[in-house]
């Protein structure tokens, strides 16, 4: 899969769930939180979480964390995505009736002790095999604790094509996947 020209291997990000699959071929959106931002995330879907799972992994990741974080435009298309995959992170998987599957990984790059996929009272994680958990857009999934951090929000092939867009604007509509 490509995020922001780079190849990123989805069954890797994914640690090798049998979802990865339906993103092959599809869209992969990355949005980059600074260590100063809102450091929640939400479900950027309705629909039912068939699987999920916190994923350990490295912190302190990037070499040139501070030049990286504080030279603009973090999305850029030079920006190495690929070591995403070694970060500690989550995924959500999330069976939509309308736009089949997205997912949400959010990556915890630098200086992040933890990400919490466990909101007060309420786990969102999914494991294999077990029952789907309903979800509404919006919905909180779970925190980074402090540091700057990433999520990426994979679509099947023909939902949502990518595009670049400036903090703020309205970054399109989805539609029927291409299966």
């Amino acid at each position: 899969m490509h995020i922001k020209t780079r190849q990123i291997n989805v069954h890797d990000l994914l640690d090798k769930s049998d979802y990865a699959k339906h993103f092959v071929g599809g869209t992969a959106v990355s949005c980059v939180l600074m260590p100063n931002n809102y450091h929640r995330y939400h479900s950027p879907v309705s629909g039912r979480i068939v699987e999920s799972k916190d994923i350990p992994g490295i912190y302190n990741g990037i070499i040139d964390g501070e030049d990286w974080f504080n030279r603009g435009n973090i999305g850029e298309s030079t920006t190495d995505f690929s070591i995403f995959e070694d970060f500690h992170r989550a995924y959500y998987i999330i069976e939509t009736k309308k736009n089949g599957y997205v997912a949400i990984v959010p990556v915890g790059l630098n200086t992040i002790s933890k990400i919490v996929t466990l909101i007060p009272y309420q786990s969102k994680i999914v494991k294999p095999g077990q029952t789907p958990k309903a979800v509404t857009k919006g919905e909180e999934l779970g925190h980074f604790a402090y540091g700057g951090s990433l999520n990426i929000i994979l679509f099947e092939a023909g939902v949502f094509s990518s595009m670049s867009a400036l903090m703020g604007q309205r970054l399109g509509q989805m539609g029927e996947p291409m299966r």
